[in-house]
Formats: C-alpha cells, structure tokens, sequence
C-alpha cells in the first residue's frame, strides 16, 4: 500500500511538473559561457601546461579552468627602474595557449602578493587582530597558518591597476600587445582565491578598495572584461529559517564552541567581509561561492546568495560555486538542519580504506564502486547547483595526483579526471575515469540550457528531477535522479534495489540515456509517448528525459 501511494504521488507530481510550460529565463546568459569547468590548473607547474598531458582534455568540450593564484611578484619579480615595467610572460603564455588549444577557457585568480609591492604581513589587519584578542602563546601558531597575501603598499596602488591593466591587454585579443598565438580572448579575471587567512590578510575596507581598483584597472583594458569576487564561504548558514545577515552571529554561536576563539576569529571576519560583498555588487559580474562538503549546504547557500542579489540589485550578478570537494558525501557543517547520514555515506566509510589498499581482495572493486559514485554525484551535484541558482559550477581537479592541501581534501582513489596507470610515470599512461565521460555527456546534453528548477517526486528520498529550460528545438530536458542520501549503484557485496517510478510526460518522441560511464555509448533509447504515464527504472545513476522536437 505505501508504495503504492509513492507511486501515485510521482505520477502527479511529474505530470504537473513537466507539462507546465517552460518558465522564462531570469537571467540572460552569454552565449560564450560555458556552465561547468575544473579547479585548479598551476600555470607555473610544468605538468599543468604540458600539452601531451592535457591533449586528453581535448574532445571534452568547452569548459572554464581556474588558475591557481597567480602572484603580482611571479609575473613582476622586480619592481620598474626606468622604461617600460619588466614583465616575465613566458610560462602564463605557454599555459594559456595549451589550456585554449585543449578547449579549456582561463579564468585567472590574481592576487597582489610580491616582495616588494605588497605590504608588510606585521602590519595587516588580521595581524594585529590576532595579536590583540589572543593570548601570547597562540599567536605564534595562528601566525604560521596566516599565509595570505596583503594589499599593495600605500605608494603602489596605482602600480597594482597598471599592472592589472597590462594582464588583461595580453590575453584580451584586441590586436594591441597580445600574447602572441593567443587563441581567444581570456574574459575572466578573479581577485583572490578565497577570503580567509590563508588567502587575504587584508581588512574588509582594502579588500573592497582593491576589488574596485582591480575592475576598473581591467575594464580600462578591455570592457567585456569580467570580474569575479574572492571565494565566498557562507559555511551552511545558508539553512538559517529567515537566512539573513544579521543572523550570521548567532549562527557562529551555534557552529562554533565559545573556547575556540581562533576559530570564531575567522568565520567573523569571513562574515564582515561577505556582507561588505554583498552590500556592492555593482563592483563585480560574478560572486563566487566556495562549496561544502554536502549537497544540502550547496543548495541553501546558493539560494540565499542569488535571492539576496536579486533583491539588492545584483540581480544580473552571476553566481559561481567553486571548489567542490570531489565527493559530495561529508556531513553537513549545521547540525541538525539536514537528514541524518544514510547508506550512501555508511557504505563509503565502509569501503573507502577497501579502495585506498591495492593488497585488499576487494581493491579493484571498491575502487571502481567509488569513481561511478563520484561520477554520479558530479551530475547530481551541479544539477542541484544550477537549480539553486548557480550560472557556473566548477567541480574536480584534473588529475588523481593532487597536490598536497587541495581546497578539496580529497584524497585516495576519485580525485580527478584522469587516473594514472603507472605511479613511476604519472603522465605516460593515463585513462580517463567515469567523471570524465558524464561531464562529457552533460556538456553535451545541458550545455546550451539557460533556468532550471528542482522538484522531489513521489515519498521523501525516492527521487528529484532537476528542469532545465533551452531554446528550441528542444524546449527543456529533465534530469531523474535518486535522493543523495540513497545509496550508488553496484557497490560491492551490496544487492541496491532498481526504482520503479511512474511519470508522466507530454505527448511525442522521447530519447532516454542514462548516465554515461565509459567510452562505450551510453544507453540509450526512444520511446513514443502518446499517453501521459511512462514507467521507468531508476538507479542512483542520473537519467535524461530529452524531447526529440519531433
């Protein structure tokens, strides 16, 4: 009898969901604008620019790629004597070129960190906060993890926007001191990675200042230059019952014990700083929204981000989540404002340590259980991402070999796009993951979509369908997928259930493909619908729904 019910809910709740007509985009993107991209790609690390290596990347689509933080003092080691400034463009220029060429499009982080523009680090804002409120023999600790950058010094400021200037003028393509072999222009430039102590030492009022000085230095270079904030955190506040910024403090309260003053230090200097953001938007085209460790924070923070931009005159803002870790499956940061765990996460801590040890019988197998996980969780995340109102969603690194303190923290088998055969040669023998190949899929299937909606079916934690509005001939496309608190398909010794569930849909030609994992073709087929209900069997794997227009 329930589940009867549950399929009885599905039916009419997929019925009204996609025969309403398409709903009008809110907001016009640009045609040059990728939806997904990568973090981050080293434009100084050799291997990050090597083209053999990134020549993989090439039929994947048109994809943004960040850059790691690209140092005022790396491309201007020395400060003007006499003449022109002495640049050092050779390994930005190499890297861009292979980056275009392999179809990715740049967006590079600046930042005013150098040795002899940038002020001193004993003398910035969160210094001297730090040694003011905490005890003596903490600051020394608090001191070494403060390794971020500090704005120009008082005499540089100026040397800041011609340097910011000259750095959009290469790489705009306008004929005018280009890059030579420049492919495209870059049309992205970020101030800052993120807005903590380890990004930013500066106060809110300098980082404002420099955030205006940085966009009206690029856009005097060139006009369809696009600025994007530092990344954002908003660390689950998201879920607030009436999110606003005025209750961010006592949000802090609850996150973090009254004994860690360091901590609390932080997050509310992360918060001056985000409401100084977010009171300006005028001064940027994209705020940028660092992700979490869970789909739920994901999902309220960039709700409450793109509500408070519409509503205060942001709202032709775009709204980027970046640096989401590579699996979607750590516990929510607010207690007790998301489902407990469920077996999706049991499984993990089960076998994840089975993944990580080649000697274990069931290492293969757990190892592939997890990259399928992750590649269905790359799908659910950045369906759920644009439904909640993001314009473009970043995801991943391209490499299982990450470096040491990625914002993602991954570790272990999953991490990247490309998983090396042989440890002792890395870039000579590659292949690509199932994260690949659904990425592949969704630029190719959701690429030119523009607004999106999400909508549960049926009982709680059956399934979502994620509604994605494009232009003719095919008027929008539906992505099926289980609830991220059910389990991923085919984990080992595990016999997961396939879900019936009944939808309803239009009249007229239908393909359904399913969730591409490998370099086979993805399973496919086409059915008429002349009446409205439709059965189809869903498994964790995400399934498209595309009207053929016929």
């Amino acid at each position: 009898m329930r589940s009867l019910l549950a399929i009885c809910l599905a039916v009419l709740c997929l019925v009204l969901v996609l025969g309403m007509p398409v709903e009008a985009e809110d907001r016009a993107r640009r045609p040059d604008t990728p939806f997904l991209g990568l973090n981050p790609l080293d434009p100084f690390a050799p291997a990050d620019r090597d083209p053999v290596r990134l020549e993989r990347f090439a039929d994947l689509g048109a994809t943004f790629v960040r850059t790691t933080p690209i140092a005022w003092g790396a491309l201007e080691p020395a400060p003007p004597r006499s003449g022109p400034p002495r640049y050092v463009w050779k390994a930005l220029d190499e890297a861009v070129l292979v980056w275009q060429l392999t179809g990715f499009r740049p967006v590079l982080v600046l930042t005013p960190s150098s040795s002899w523009a940038a002020a001193p680090k004993e003398g910035s804002a969160w210094v001297q906060e730090l040694k003011a409120k905490l005890p003596a023999v903490e600051v020394a600790g608090a001191l070494r993890s403060a390794t971020g950058c500090t704005p120009p010094k008082a005499g540089l400021w100026t040397a800041w926007e011609r340097f910011v200037r000259d750095v959009v003028e290469r790489y705009d393509g306008d004929g005018t001191s280009d890059m030579p072999g420049l492919r495209a222009p870059v049309r992205h430039i970020q101030l800052l990675d993120r807005l903590t102590s380890s990004g930013w030492l500066g106060s809110e009022t300098e980082y404002m200042r420099l955030l205006n000085a940085t966009g009206q230095a690029a856009k005097y270079a060139a006009k369809t230059t696009r600025i994007l904030t530092a990344g954002l955190d908003l660390m689950a506040t998201g879920h607030a019952p009436h999110p606003d910024t005025r209750e961010w403090d006592y949000r802090i309260g609850q996150l973090v014990p009254k004994d860690a003053v360091l901590s609390r230090m932080e997050m509310q200097r992360a918060f001056a700083h985000i409401r100084r953001v977010l009171a300006m938007p005028r001064l940027y085209d994209a705020l940028v929204q660092v992700g979490s460790a869970h789909h739920a924070d994901d999902v309220a923070n960039l709700r409450f981000l793109r509500r408070h931009l519409d509503e205060n005159e942001g709202a032709d803002t775009e709204l980027w989540l970046v640096d989401n870790p590579t699996r979607k499956l750590g516990a929510a940061r607010a207690t007790g404002v998301v489902p407990p765990k469920g077996p999706e996460q049991r499984l993990r801590r089960r076998w994840l340590p089975v993944a990580r040890n080649p000697l274990h019988s069931k290492h293969a197998d757990a190892a592939a259980w997890m990259r399928r996980g992750q590649a269905f969780d790359l799908v659910r995340g950045f369906s759920r991402s644009r439904a909640a109102g993001a314009d473009v969603v970043l995801f991943l690194a391209p490499w299982d070999e990450m470096p040491k303190g990625h914002p993602s923290g991954a570790k272990g088998p999953g991490q990247g796009f490309l998983v090396a055969r042989r440890k002792d040669a890395p870039a000579a023998g590659t292949t690509r993951t199932p994260s690949y190949w659904a990425m592949k899929q969704a630029l190719r299937l959701l690429g030119t979509h523009r607004s999106a909606g999400e909508t549960p079916i049926g009982a709680p934690g059956r399934s979502v369908v994620f509604r994605l509005a494009s232009k003719k001939p095919r008027p929008w496309i539906a992505v099926l997928s289980l609830d991220s608190r059910l389990s991923w398909a085919g984990a080992p010794g595990a016999d997961l259930p396939i879900r019936d569930v009944l939808v309803g849909l239009p009249s007229g030609r239908y393909i359904l493909e399913s969730c591409r994992l490998g370099p086979e073709a993805p399973t496919r087929r086409t059915i008429d619908v002349k009446e409205s209900m439709v059965s189809l069997q869903l498994t964790p794997a995400p399934l498209y729904v595309i009207p053929t227009g016929d």
